[in-house]
């Protein structure tokens, strides 16, 4: 199995600075980036966005219990 280096797992989940100032979907970021912020891949928030997803649906109808991180795997 081949392991990918650091170097290439950090460009697959962040963008950088250059790139997100020309898309609007990142100009609040870019407003507020003195640069030290991270900015991240579009395949990252996607990812995110699908996680949260997925939580959200398991916690409907469970407002009075919280959902335990092994019920979210």
């Amino acid at each position: 199995m081949i392991k990918l280096s650091c170097d290439v797992c950090r460009a697959s989940l962040v963008m950088d600075a250059a790139s997100a100032s020309n898309d609007q979907s990142y100009h609040l970021l870019f407003l507020k980036n003195n640069g030290g912020l991270v900015i991240l891949s579009e395949g990252t928030v996607r990812v995110i966005r699908a996680a949260e997803w997925a939580i959200r649906q398991a916690s409907a109808g469970r407002r009075s219990q919280p959902i335990k991180p092994l019920e979210v795997v």
